[in-house]
Parts: C-alpha cells; sequence; structure tokens
C-alpha cells in the first residue's frame, strides 16, 4: 500500500503530487489529523489526565474493563 498526501476542497481529493493510478482506479481512503490538531490534542488539560493514577497499572485494561458488556449505538 502506498501513501499519498491529497487536499480535500469540499468536493474533489487532489493528490500533492503525481501517483500511479490509471483513471477509473477505486481507491480506499484513511484520514489522519494534521499537525496542528494532533498539537491541539497533545496540548489538551484532559490528555493524559490518567497518567499518573496509582490505582491502575494498566490503564487501557482499566477502561476496557469499564466498558465491557455496553453497546456503543
Amino acid at each position: 500500500m502506498e501513501a499519498v498526501k491529497a487536499y480535500y476542497d469540499g468536493q474533489v481529493f487532489t493528490p500533492e503530487g503525481p501517483v500511479k493510478l490509471t483513471k477509473n482506479t477505486t481507491v480506499i481512503l484513511s484520514f489522519a489529523a494534521d499537525e496542528r490538531e494532533q498539537g491541539a490534542v497533545l496540548s489538551a488539560e484532559s490528555f493524559g489526565m490518567w497518567a499518573d493514577r496509582q490505582d491502575m497499572d494498566d490503564v487501557e485494561s482499566y477502561v476496557r474493563n469499564l466498558r465491557r458488556g455496553r453497546k456503543l449505538c
């Protein structure tokens, strides 16, 4: 799989550079936050709020356990 950076104008994705695809090729798009958005998340007050919890060795397991059995729409 190859990654290509592209811009979206509200209707069309335009690749930043040339791509090796034939006309009418179906592609699958995945999205990543841009650097400004990532920086905003990392600097948010709530980011890492459980990092210093002494009562949880593994926060991911703790949260997964809390969510077990719940349906998310």
